[in-house]
């Protein structure tokens, strides 16, 4: 179970505008935890510091997780006992168009960052988060949900859900939920008969998309 003892937040595609990655990087800052963003993407994380500047206890590096050696010269000069991958091209549409560049960052990224904890003294838990689908069915406001041209219910702010994603890690949850009644609801949908099921989710997504 995650102490929060410290943390590597690995974000590969952070941007200006507020991920949940972020906004757990900004509650752990908050609580006086020692956390460091390692990124790729140098202005996102020059906007951040603009407004979280580099401490004793907030640090910025410049990081590729699809390159092993800088993954580990990472952990090396951080020291964490957490580490939070969170780094993924999760976003079909634009995972698509760049295959080679999805791989190298949602394969090769999530196995650098394994092997190089695993070779490291210092850490203790590693948190991996391919997207957030691959926690529970999420329903969180972002800028890329808000571009969706259907209704999407029992929407959580992204405040919400970074508090609830940070919470069920803490507490060594098996399932975090974006949110709960949201992805109840679509487990118990799958008691239904497979007929029942596909005609419920195909009318409910129409209707959706109607809206």
């Amino acid at each position: 179970m995650p102490d929060f003892d410290g943390a590597v937040l690995f974000i590969e595609e952070m941007t200006t505008s507020p991920t949940q990655a972020e906004r757990a990087f900004r509650h752990l800052a908050a609580l006086g935890v020692p956390v460091c963003i390692a990124d790729a993407d140098e202005r996102a994380m020059d906007a951040l510091a603009r407004e979280l500047p580099p401490s004793d206890t907030v640090a910025y590096r410049l990081c590729d997780v699809a390159d092993a050696l800088q993954v580990y010269d990472a952990i090396s000069a951080f020291q964490p006992r957490t580490i939070f991958h969170l780094a993924a091209k999760k976003h079909v549409k634009y995972a698509e168009p760049a295959v080679r560049n999805a791989v190298m960052t949602n394969v090769v990224g999530t196995w650098n960052a394994v092997n190089a904890a695993r070779k490291s003294e210092c850490v203790c838990n590693v948190v991996c988060a391919s997207s957030d689908k691959a926690v529970a069915a999420a329903n969180v406001a972002t800028p890329l949900t808000a571009q969706n041209t259907f209704h999407m219910p029992a929407l959580m702010q992204p405040d919400e859900a970074a508090q609830a994603m940070l919470r069920g890690w803490q507490q060594g949850r098996f399932e975090i939920h974006f949110p709960r009644r949201f992805s109840l609801f679509l487990k118990l949908l799958r008691w239904l008969p497979d007929r029942w099921y596909f005609s419920w989710v195909s009318s409910a997504v129409l209707k959706g998309v109607k809206k």
